[in-house]
């Protein structure tokens, strides 16, 4: 199977990822379900199509940040010492953080399929 085959088969692709979105009607859904069945490389395909779904959103979660505070206070304990706290300056988030990451993502992977493709032209993989 070509996982890098974009505009192969566009309106497959299309279609898959309207099944995985929930944005299909039941005739749409019953279609799908009957490719997957009966096309494995369809199959595949929506694998492939679920895997990069997850990674994106997977990249668009905000990494948690350890509780400094109470970090701060285990410290200063330890040093024998008492701590006032004060609070931290907060920046805002940029606004259009998630279409930010989303294109950082989708070039990540774009990247690596150009990368794959010229290595297999080169006979190295």
């Amino acid at each position: 199977m070509r996982f890098f085959s974009f505009g192969n088969d566009r309106k497959r692709d299309e279609l898959l990822s309207a099944y995985l979105d929930g944005e299909l009607n039941m005739d749409g859904n019953a279609e799908v379900e009957e490719r997957i069945v009966m096309e494995p490389e369809s199959t595949d395909r929506l694998a492939l199509l679920e895997r990069t779904a997850l990674l994106a959103d997977a990249a668009l979660v905000p990494q948690s940040l350890a509780d400094t505070d109470a970090f701060a206070d285990r410290l200063m304990d330890q040093l024998g010492q008492t701590v006032t706290p004060t609070p931290a300056p907060r920046r805002p988030l940029p606004r259009r953080l998630g279409s930010t990451a989303v294109l950082a993502s989708v070039g990540l992977i774009v990247t690596a399929g150009v990368t794959l493709v010229g290595l297999r032209r080169r006979g190295v993989v």
